[in-house]
C-alpha cells in the first residue's frame, strides 16, 4: 500500500493494538484461553471452551473491532496503489458486510427457529476469527513497516490470512456440531448462503 508509512495509517495500527491492550484488561482469562485454543491437545477443549462462552458481551464487541481492523488491511494489501481514502471507503464497506453476515445469520436462526443453534455458530465464527487476526496483527506490523518482504510476499501472505479466517472457521463450526446441535445438512447450507455466497458478492462489489 503505497500509503503505509503515513500517520493516519500508523495511528490506525496503534488502535488495533490498543483494542487488543483493552481486551486483555477486560477479561485475561477468556482471552489466554482463546489465544490458546490451537495449542490444546485435548478434543473437548475446545467444545468446553464454547460452552461457557456463548454470550455477546463487550469482550467480544471489541473482537469484532479487531476482526474488522485486521481484515481491512490484509484486503487493502491486494490492491495496488491504494490511497488512504480509498482505504477507509474499503473499511466502509467491510464495517457493512460485517453488520448485514451476523444480522442474517441471526435472522435465518430466528426464521428456522433455531436461533439458539445459529447464536452458538455466531459465536464460534466471532472468535476463531478473533485469534486468527490477534495471530497475524504482528505480521502485518511487519509488513507495514520492514523492507524485508516484497510486494509479492505480502500478498500472498494476505491470501494465508483470508483463506485461514475462512477456512479455520468452517472446521471450527464442524468440530463443534455437537455443541451446537445442527444437522450435518444444516451445516453444510450455511456453509453455502452464509459464507460462500457473501465472499463472491463482496468480491464483485470490491473488484
Amino acid at each position: 500500500m503505497t500509503f503505509i508509512h503515513q500517520d493516519l495509517y500508523s495511528i490506525y495500527l496503534l488502535f488495533i493494538l490498543f483494542i487488543i491492550s483493552i481486551s486483555f484488561v477486560n477479561d485475561r482469562k477468556q482471552m489466554k484461553n482463546l489465544i490458546l485454543i490451537p495449542f490444546k491437545t485435548k478434543e473437548s477443549y475446545s467444545y468446553l471452551y464454547f460452552q461457557r462462552n456463548i454470550n455477546f458481551n463487550f469482550l467480544r464487541f471489541l473482537y469484532l473491532i479487531i476482526i474488522l481492523f485486521v481484515s481491512n488491511s490484509f484486503i487493502g494489501i491486494l490492491f495496488k496503489n491504494l490511497k488512504i481514502a480509498d482505504f477507509f471507503y474499503l473499511l466502509y464497506y467491510m464495517l457493512c458486510f460485517f453488520i448485514i453476515k451476523y444480522i442474517s445469520i441471526l435472522l435465518i436462526g430466528f426464521l428456522l427457529k433455531k436461533y439458539v443453534k445459529f447464536k452458538k455458530i455466531l459465536i464460534i465464527n466471532i472468535d476463531i476469527k478473533a485469534f486468527i487476526s490477534m495471530y497475524f496483527f504482528p505480521i502485518l506490523i511487519i509488513i507495514s513497516y520492514s523492507n524485508l518482504l516484497n510486494t509479492t510476499i505480502s500478498i500472498l501472505i494476505s491470501i494465508l490470512f483470508i483463506t485461514l479466517l475462512i477456512t479455520t472457521k468452517i472446521i471450527y463450526i464442524i468440530k463443534s456440531n455437537n455443541f451446537i446441535g445442527l444437522k450435518f445438512l444444516d451445516i453444510i447450507s450455511y456453509i453455502c448462503i452464509i459464507e460462500i455466497i457473501p465472499i463472491i458478492v463482496l468480491y464483485n462489489i470490491l473488484k
